[in-house]
């Protein structure tokens, strides 16, 4: 992933979706002084940076992914930090019991990734410390329900897309592997002030394989209409928020 990409995802996506996310996630799991946390399906180590903020004095914040690219951009987002001990990175599969390493976690997030990795709550459950909590968050079912992927999708010609589950489901499956369920939300955040037309390009210049037509995409007419229609609220400066809609449950090990 080029430095450029990588700074694409960092103010597109990183710090306009999934820090909203991280910190809700943080703020439910409440990490306290010498808990170890562990981030399953890491990315760029968002909820591992914003637990670290929230309580400084974690004993672990780290996490794992299945894509290196993913792992090169948490590594390098915390090789500055004043408290770089803190956070440790690896690859590894979620689905995989090696990837938990064979510790005993007091806090486990996964965001937006059990959609993916359906098997990976067994191990997680095994991996969760005796007063542990698994914190999981999903998407809602569709893009639709979640305004602000619903204007970068559709903007972008996209379409609808099925992004995750309805909590019923996710309690389910919770349920199923042999979680108690503790606490569970649907929740609406937002995201922060975002111009329209570079928060789409940042998304498309995220992607893994971006189109070449990036600036007629963002030029189309129609991208600040479908973002005022779509946003939350519109800012002064063209500015605008978007909703971000999320499932997340607390539980622990039966």
């Amino acid at each position: 992933m080029t430095l450029e990409k990588e700074q694409a995802l960092e103010d597109g996506l990183v710090q306009t979706i999934f820090r909203p996310c991280a910190e809700f996630l943080v703020t439910l799991a409440a990490p306290a002084v010498g808990e170890r946390l562990l981030d399953v399906g890491c990315g760029s180590a968002i909820v591992a940076r914003v637990a670290a903020e929230r309580q400084p004095l974690l004993r672990a914040a780290h996490g794992f992914d299945f894509e290196q690219d993913a792992l090169d951009v948490a590594r390098r987002a915390v090789a500055d930090h004043p408290q770089a001990n803190l956070f440790e990175f690896w690859r590894a599969d979620a689905e995989d019991p090696q990837a938990y390493r064979g510790q005993l976690w007091d806090v486990c997030t996964a965001q937006h990734l059990l959609q993916h990795a359906p098997s990976m709550l067994a191990p997680l459950r095994e991996a969760l410390g005796p007063k542990g909590r698994a914190v999981i968050a999903t998407w809602p079912a569709s893009s639709s329900q979640c305004p602000a992927y619903d204007f970068l999708y559709l903007a972008a010609g996209e379409g609808v897309k099925a992004i995750g589950m309805p909590i019923a489901s996710l309690r389910q499956q919770l349920q199923q592997a042999r979680f108690q369920v503790v606490t569970e939300v649907e929740t609406k955040l937002r995201t922060p002030p975002v111009a329209p037309a570079g928060f789409l390009r940042q998304y498309l210049e995220g992607k893994q394989h971006p189109p070449a037509n990036i600036n007629e995409i963002v030029a189309r007419a129609e991208v600040v209409p479908l973002a005022a229609e779509k946003a939350t609220m519109i800012r002064s400066g063209d500015l605008m928020q978007f909703t971000i809609a999320m499932n997340v449950i607390i539980a622990m090990a039966e």
